[in-house]
């Protein structure tokens, strides 16, 4: 690593303490800011290779990694994706059966309140078999177990799709920023746009 000289024309509390307010200022100024860019450049050509050195090691590390895992990560991916396209069909199963035999129970039910009120209108109570009609059937949730626990742990992700954009509301869309910055390089003074700012900074 090369050595960074330390006799330098400009120091950080001069940049630091540096004021701008004649055309005198600005030119010390100027030449302060030539004299910081200077020590940048030592500073870089100091460290930059080391960094270059460390940087193309890092990439190769990573690279050789994962070249080992890649073909693991596939596979593990693939099963994985396999139990959850079981689990989720295991529960859709468990959901209609459930469906299935609360309907059942409450087809039993429906029919017993009905043999019941007939046998109370035939005894002569018609006030009494309509009371029994009138009353609401409950049937209590069936709970039919899905898919046995495994080590394996699912999360559930909620994703969206857009299937057509003039209908999404304007608070969920946002201005293209990309193409915005587009046109105003090349526009510059003369770009207009309504609703957005153009201007422009010294750097």
């Amino acid at each position: 690593m090369q050595n960074i000289k330390t006799d330098a024309l400009v120091t950080i509390d001069q940049l630091r303490l540096v004021a701008v307010r004649t055309d005198a200022d600005l030119m010390v100024a100027d030449q302060l800011v030539q004299g910081g860019r200077d020590m940048i450049e030592q500073i870089r050509a100091s460290f930059d290779p080391t960094i270059e050195a460390a940087h193309k090691a890092h990439k190769q590390a990573i690279t050789s990694r994962d070249e080992k895992l890649k073909p693991w990560e596939e596979a593990v991916k693939a099963v994985k994706g396999l139990m959850a396209d079981y689990k989720a069909e295991r529960e859709r199963q468990a959901r209609a059966e459930a469906l299935k035999l609360e309907a059942e129970a409450r087809k039993r039910e429906e029919e017993r309140k009905l043999a019941e009120a007939i046998a109370v209108a035939e005894a002569g109570d018609t006030d009494g078999a309509d009371a029994i009609m009138e009353e609401r059937i409950t049937v209590p949730p069936v709970f039919v177990p899905p898919a046995p626990k495994t080590e394996t742990r699912f999360r559930e992700v909620w994703k969206f799709r857009v299937l057509d954009i003039a209908l999404v509301p304007r608070q969920f869309l946002q201005p293209d920023d990309k193409k915005i910055g587009l046109y105003v390089r090349a526009m510059k003074g003369a770009a207009n746009i309504p609703g957005v700012e153009v201007y422009s900074e010294k750097v």
